[in-house]
This record gives structure tokens, C-alpha cells and sequence, in this order.
């Protein structure tokens, strides 16, 4: 009997040649290169690490209080090390910002920050 032309193949698909691997930044298990949550930690994946070997095993740049630079809390630190600047500078911009704005709202926002920002 000819099989018929309708019915679908019983073979089974074959893995992709192609299907690279990539670490996954927060538990460095590796998962597919197109993945966006690591099947192992659960965490999804930062967009920059998604793609074609996009895959570093660098985990991305974290905002936290700073613990080395810091005059009350450490926020404008650690706000500083994140954005890859001087420490003072960023305490001028913030005074200067606080003292614009009518100062009571500088100050809730720093205070907010410094107890949502974890420290390092």
C-alpha cells in the first residue's frame, strides 16, 4: 500500500546543528542562546544577553549603596559608582537638585533610596 500524502511524517525533528548554549548571568548554568528565563534559577534574562552569543557570564551592573564611598547612607555613591562618576560630583548634583526643588522633596527621595537601594 502507497502511504498516504496527507498524513504527517512520523519522523521525529531533528535538534538544530545550530542550537548554541549561553550562560545564564545569575546561576551560570548553561541554557539555548535564544532563551529569555534560565530554565534553572528562574530569573529572566536581561535583553542585552539574549541573541546570538550574546551569552558574557557577566552579570549586568547592579545599583547599590555604596559601602566605600559614602557620607550618610551611601545613595549618591552608590548612585556615582553605577553611573561610572566622581562621588562628589554626584553629591553636588544631588544638593543642588534638593535645593531646586524646594528641599523637603530631596530629602524624601533619599531617604526612599536608601531603604529600597540594597548596599554592596
Amino acid at each position: 500500500p502507497s502511504p498516504n500524502p496527507q498524513a504527517p511524517s512520523p519522523t521525529l525533528h531533528a535538534p538544530n546543528p545550530r542550537n548554541l548554549m549561553k550562560k545564564c548571568p545569575y546561576c551560570a548554568e548553561e541554557v539555548q542562546d535564544e532563551a529569555i528565563k534560565c530554565k534553572h534559577c528562574g530569573e529572566f534574562l536581561p535583553s542585552d544577553a539574549r541573541g546570538p552569543h550574546a551569552g558574557s557570564g557577566v552579570p549586568p551592573k547592579r545599583l547599590t549603596r555604596s559601602i566605600r564611598d559614602r557620607q550618610i547612607c551611601g545613595v549618591c555613591g552608590g548612585f556615582a559608582e553605577h553611573l561610572s562618576m566622581d562621588p562628589t560630583l554626584m553629591r553636588i548634583l544631588f544638593v543642588l537638585v534638593t535645593l531646586g526643588t524646594g528641599i523637603l522633596p530631596g530629602i524624601i527621595a533619599y531617604i526612599i533610596f536608601a531603604m529600597i537601594i540594597p548596599e554592596a
